[in-house]
């Protein structure tokens, strides 16, 4: 495998840099990165000549050619930086020329050999053919002549020779000299003690760091060695979490893996990487390789230890994660001072690591390995027959599972295979990866404190199970497996087609949650959207009284039906909802919904801004939106004024035929298509104006018939349904319908509806859509306090010319679908208004009347002023004159007019509908006082 990139190295590089000693040995467990850690070895003070990392041999010699070898390495890298290449070689032959004493010459002349190749391409044959002079006889043996000569050189004091060699270079040159060398552990014994040597032998501007693998006869002794030279080595540790996340997160691998890739990792760079190269291409974490000599490593870690501990570490095996102390000590049978004992032994014979998480446990992939690898099937099965009653007799009675039971109880289930009548472990086992996929969705979709607890809408469970999984599911053939086996119950309700789990048992379904784990390398979260809330914003969010959590993004009408929710049930007579906070985040690639309720505004400012600020905290989390509840009440009158400007006659059809109703149901989709498409993303939200197609069943015509509203993202004419002979009442019919095709992708059915009776008609589809805008319009605004406009000119023509353009195009709209303008829209529109003197009519808002009046011209404009009473004279009626208040206008024909109450008349011009907006005056001091408690137009910016 190539160089790993580092990550979570920055402390062990600037210690070996600032280290004292000349000599550094840097111990490391196999697969711990200590080759990309020596590559890394690149920032020195003094701009140091690099040696290339040089990965020693297993021969006779190997160290001390290496050792030249790293020298010469660093001579031609100043051969090639140097501006003068003549005298570079000059300062490089004089080295050889001072290494004239008895011992130092032939490792001397060895030493300059290795530049005599590179110096030659710089400064050519002639010029160094009298550096050779210099070199002797062993300059004529080649390249390779000078590793098998230098190999059997035995002079006193070798290490002393070469690292004077190193010094008397660095010094002539004025930088530093670093030797890099990997693999330490490959040395035959006769090379240990040059090695040792170097501790005491590197003087001057000298480097050395060696790196050794542990747990191996070679290196254990290398590392005594070197320490008892008084040299300290330095260990690299598994990779701490945090980084481990940096470099999944620079990767891109999918948030559902990291739990799965550090626990399998052990925080070891080697297998991330593996993990992150599998992840690309969509592979099995199961296929994450070891590095060379591993299994070696294993079997003489394995057999260094006495037989009893094996037994014992045989027994611990089976468990991926370290269970509590307190189950292994009843487990095992010991005491603490007995499991402080096995476990140093463990640690030291390398069968335990020191894991990231800085517990002492195996190395996931040497746990594999004694389990699968070590153990024969009767041996396994004996432990796993003991190992797994021992865990059913501990997680009984258990209300939540420590971390370490699922992938246990999974493991040992999947040897010992329990047939038990009583138990539908046998049945998990033997389960698709679709159906263990759709169990995933339904535990992490279900909320104990939803309305539908225990149980979650199907087609909720089936996405959300889909998208964790990365498969594409058969729905109705994986339903249909998970009902035969008893391991699920559907049922429906109020159209809502709802599924539950039946596996209840606590070994059972530690089981469940295990086989996941295994099949699919993700830790399942029960819980999944108050998990995530729990952990990544009610920490941070402060103070709140209550919270509806959901998976997925909760809508405008979602957030305001959860507040209702909230309400304080003792508090009788108000229609106000509470305080609250609508928001969804995205938490590790999955969207999350709440709505929190707060005591005061303050608490609730406060929570918003830690909500906002969660990603200045985490890059896990996304805020994707956030809303202050309740909103103001929602503008909606437009669209049906703007069917009443067009005049159309929006007709019944009696006894329609079938393809009448289908025609019926496409104009439907077209019609809320367009008017959608001139609507803001909240009126689209909460007047349900999204892409929509249905299908219909006919079947029982003429008595009834029933259609189905599918959101979607692809308008398609209506699909006639009536040959599946569908049965309403059919928690599956959905899936049904998508086995046959009828819905596809994202698709999902909204709305069921029937129509009864023996003389039926259906409405105009546009009269359709409108009655849906209007019900879901009242709904939404159904509590929410009524919205004020102040008496103030200025503000009223610009917020009612600005709805008067929003009419316009909601005209346009319509008339892009094929309904047909049948008179003028751009009349302008004269308002005035005055203040009703009769005390008896006032109201808590004043009493305001009014007139609107709309002349035959075709200006567009608005213009309002205010009157001290009414300027209309009704007696002329049906023939009206605009009168002389409206000076611009007076005289010009009135074509319809309107008068009344100001909060009735003047509200649908502002798009509110019937009590959705009242004129106050709000300088009045009754006015000032509430004028911060409500929503005003013109004013407030939720209103904009």
């Amino acid at each position: 495998m190539s160089a790993l990139p580092l990550y979570g190295r920055d402390a062990d590089l600037e210690a070996v840099v600032a280290a004292v000693e000349g000599f550094t040995l840097v111990v490391g467990d196999s697969g711990i990165g200590k080759s990309s850690f020596l590559s890394s070895l690149t920032s020195w003070p003094g701009d140091p000549l690099l040696s290339s990392p040089i990965v020693l041999k297993s021969l006779e010699g190997s160290l001390q050619t290496a050792l030249a070898d790293a020298i010469g390495d660093c001579m031609s890298q100043y051969l090639n930086d140097a501006p003068d290449a003549h005298s570079a070689w000059a300062v490089v032959k004089s080295i050889g020329a001072r290494a004239k004493s008895i011992t130092g010459r032939e490792i001397g002349q060895a030493v300059l050999s290795r530049a005599l190749t590179f110096a030659e391409s710089k400064l050519g044959k002639d010029v160094i053919d009298i550096g050779k002079k210099v070199l002797g006889d062993v300059a004529k043996g080649g390249m390779l002549g000078f590793d098998d000569q230098l190999a059997t050189i035995r002079v006193p004091d070798r290490a002393q020779e070469l690292c004077g060699i190193a010094a008397e270079f660095s010094q002539a040159v004025g930088r530093p000299i670093v030797l890099r060398f990997d693999n330490a552990e490959r040395l035959v014994p006769s090379d240990h003690g040059l090695l040792a040597e170097l501790v005491d032998a590197v003087v001057g501007e000298v480097r050395i760091v060696a790196c050794v693998t542990p747990h191996h006869s070679s290196g254990d002794q290398i590392i005594r060695t070197v320490s008892m030279r008084g040299s300290k080595p330095h260990e690299l540790l598994p990779l701490a979490r945090p980084a481990i996340q940096t470099w999944l997160v620079s990767e891109r691998v999918p948030q559902p893996w990291w739990d799965t890739i550090i626990r399998l990792s052990s925080g070891y760079p080697f297998f991330i990487a593996d993990a992150v190269r599998l992840s690309g291409v969509n592979a099995s974490l199961d296929e994450i390789a070891a590095p060379n000599g591993f299994e070696a490593l294993m079997r003489a870690s394995w057999t260094s230890i006495p037989e009893g501990i094996r037994a014992t570490a045989a027994r611990l095996a089976p468990f991926a994660d370290p269970p509590s102390d307190e189950f292994l000590l009843q487990y095992l049978g010991f005491d603490v001072l007995q499991w402080g004992i096995l476990t140093d032994t463990l640690l030291e014979a390398g069968l335990f690591v020191r894991r990231s998480d800085h517990t002492v446990w195996f190395h996931d992939r040497r746990r594999a390995f004694i389990w699968e690898r070590v153990l024969n099937p009767k041996s396994r099965g004996h432990v796993a027959q003991a190992a797994f009653a021992a865990v059913a007799s501990w997680v009984d009675g258990l209300s939540s599972f420590e971390v370490w039971v699922p992938s246990a109880t999974a493991i040992l289930a999947r040897v010992t295979e329990p047939t038990s009548s009583e138990s539908s472990i046998g049945d998990l086992l033997t389960l698709s990866e679709g159906a263990i996929a759709l169990l995933w969705g339904l535990i992490e979709v279900i909320e104990p404190d939803s309305i539908r607890a225990p149980y979650a809408e199907i087609g909720e469970v089936l996405r959300h199970a889909e998208a964790r999984s990365g498969l594409v599911l058969n729905g109705l053939a994986t339903m249909t497996e998970l009902e035969a086996k008893n391991l699920i119950e559907t049922r429906e309700a109020d159209d809502v087609r709802l599924v539950r789990s039946k596996v209840r048992d606590n070994t059972e379904y530690a089981a469940l949650l295990g086989e996941i784990q295994l099949r699919f390398h993700v830790i399942p979260r029960p819980r999944l959207a108050s998990t995530a809330f729990d952990t990544f914003v009610r920490p941070v969010m402060g103070a709140f009284d209550a919270a509806v959590i959901a998976l997925g993004r909760s809508s405008l009408v979602d957030h305001n039906d959860q507040a209702k929710l909230l309400r304080d049930p003792n508090h009788i007579g108000s229609a106000d909802k509470p305080l609250a906070l609508g928001v969804t985040l995205t938490i590790d690639e999955q969207q999350v919904s709440f709505t929190a309720k707060f005591a005061t505004r303050e608490a609730r400012d406060n929570a918003e801004r830690a909500v906002l600020g969660i990603t200045g905290l985490t890059s896990r989390v996304e805020v994707d939106r956030v809303v202050r509840l309740p909103q103001p009440r929602l503008r909606h009158a437009r669209y049906r004024l703007a069917a009443e400007t067009l005049e159309l006659e929006l007709a019944k059809t009696e006894a329609p035929q079938p393809e009448e109703i289908v025609a019926f149901l496409d104009l439907r989709a077209r019609y809320a298509e367009a008017l959608g498409t001139v609507s803001t993303g909240q009126e689209r939200e909460v007047l349900d104006l999204g892409l929509r197609r249905y299908l219909v069943d006919m079947k029982r015509m003429p008595d009834s018939w029933t259609y189905f509203e599918v959101r979607t993202r692809d308008v398609r004419p209506t699909q006639d349904v009536t040959e599946l002979a569908l049965d309403l009442r059919d928690p599956l019919l959905e899936l049904k319908l998508r086995a046959e095709g009828f819905l596809t992708g994202g698709e999902r059915i909204v709305k069921t509806t029937t129509r009864f009776g023996a003389k039926q008609s259906i409405p105009h589809p546009l009269a359709a859509v409108l009655d849906d805008i209007d019900q879901a319009g009242k709904k939404y605004n159904a509590g929410l306090r009524s919205v004020l406009f102040a008496p103030d000119l200025e503000v009223l023509e610009r917020e009612i010319y600005r709805e008067r353009e929003r009419l316009r195009e909601a005209i346009s709209a319509l008339e892009s679908v094929g309904v047909e303008e049948k008179k003028p829209h751009h009349r302008s529109l004269l308002v005035g208004f005055w203040e009703d003197a009769d005390p008896w009519r006032a109201g808590d808002f004043g009493s305001w009347g009014t007139c609107v009046l709309e002349p035959d011209d075709d200006a567009g404009a608005v213009v309002v002023r205010r009157l001290s009473r009414s300027p209309l004279d009704v007696s002329t009626w049906p023939e009206m004159n605009v009168p002389e208040v409206f000076a611009d206008y007076a005289g010009l024909e009135v074509v319809q007019w309107q008068d009344g109450d100001a909060s009735y008349v003047i509200a649908p011009l502002l798009g509110y509908s019937d009590n959705d907006a009242r004129m106050m005056d709000l300088d009045t001091p009754l006015g000032q006082m509430i004028r911060n408690t409500y929503d005003v137009v013109g004013e407030s910016a939720e209103l904009a």
